[in-house]
């Protein structure tokens, strides 16, 4: 069951600024930075009353899409049992980029499928 929206992604070209940006214009904090490879550094921002809800900052060195910097990269969705969800979404016509869902930044699970722009969207099952 998809239980509310999750976090947006937007790829940026100099994490240092974005983040000085988002926290003096729009007051949101840090709440967790990471590498989560050698060229790829992901940084999500929330505001204080709101930590449910997320903005990811992604800085690539080397970008493995045609995207550029600026752009929505994906929209996240949390869901509270993300094989459930898949094996609806699945029945209803989507496809997925793996067959069960990937885990990262320590517990969370994620699958991601498209929209019919081939927008990327995320499942995400804290």
């Amino acid at each position: 069951m998809i239980k509310g929206f999750h976090h947006t992604g937007v790829k940026v070209s100099d994490m240092e600024r974005s983040i000085a940006f988002y926290e003096k214009t729009f007051q949101l904090e840090v709440t967790r930075r990471t590498h989560i490879s050698e060229d790829t550094e992901l940084c999500f921002l929330s505001f204080p009353d709101s930590p449910g809800v997320s903005v990811e900052l992604i800085c690539e060195k080397q970008q493995a899409e045609p995207l550029g910097e600026g752009q929505v990269h994906h929209l996240a969705f949390r869901v509270s049992n993300i094989e459930e969800e898949m094996s609806r979404l699945k029945s209803s016509g989507l496809s997925f980029s793996t067959e069960a869902p990937i885990e990262v930044l320590g517990g969370l699970k994620v699958a991601f499928t498209t929209g019919p722009d081939d927008e990327i969207l995320e499942l995400v099952e804290e």
